[in-house]
């Protein structure tokens, strides 16, 4: 999911919750970025402003904050997280293909 900040975010911010789990946020592609202020200013012109965005994914997990980080790239790419619109789009054209080689073949 694409998010945006004000300041710049951590790759990977680990809230411990009571229970003995933690909320953990996992971002990449962290860069600054300017937008379009929907505001304008008081003559009129445009106003654009400073932001950083990411791609974040969330999830709930009992490892630890070092496990997190020494396994990030594999919870990104796995994480509890909803697949991305990509990943949905590319499993629907595999059954598909699948499908219509089903019928093909009968």
């Amino acid at each position: 999911m694409q998010v945006y900040y004000d300041s710049e975010p951590t790759k990977i911010h680990y809230e411990k919750l009571p229970d003995g789990t933690a909320n953990v946020y996992l971002r990449q592609n962290i860069k600054q970025v300017a937008v379009l202020n929907p505001r304008t200013s008081e003559d009129e012109t445009e106003v654009t402003k400073m932001v950083w965005t990411a791609e974040e994914k969330n999830l709930q997990t009992t490892m630890t904050e070092a496990e997190v980080e020494a396994n990030f790239d594999t919870l990104v790419l796995d994480g509890d997280s909803a697949p991305s619109i990509g990943q949905r789009i590319a499993a629907l054209e595999d059954a598909v293909s699948a499908l219509t080689e089903a019928i093909a073949t009968e």
